[in-house]
């Protein structure tokens, strides 16, 4: 059983919390013992999370946890977000579809 050890909550409301989230997010794969690269890939999957957040939604929020499974360490992230919504998610989720005239 998954136990969790912190839990950091940043609000996203400007590139201020986009920078503070990256922080808070590196802090904690130090201290789980994430490799630098591991790190940089979580670091930037906050970093797409709260520039999302803030191109598409009212307000949101990302939540950071540590989390332990026996000797196995490891961050759970997520987001919680107010907005618009999507229209249209089997749209959505067709390869090529974009909202924002990007290719993604």
């Amino acid at each position: 059983m998954a136990v969790m050890q912190s839990e950091v909550q940043v609000a996203i409301n400007g590139a201020t919390a986009l920078i503070t989230a990256r922080q808070r997010v590196r802090e904690l794969a130090v201290q789980v013992g994430l490799s630098n690269t591991d790190s940089v890939i979580v670091a930037t999957v906050v970093s797409e999370l709260a520039r999302n957040i803030i191109a598409y939604a009212t307000r949101g929020e990302i939540i950071l946890r540590e989390i332990r499974n026996g000797l196995a360490e490891g961050l759970e992230v997520g987001a919680v977000v107010e907005g618009p919504g999507i229209v249209d998610v089997w749209l959505a989720l067709q390869d090529g579809y974009s909202t924002s005239g990007c290719f993604g």
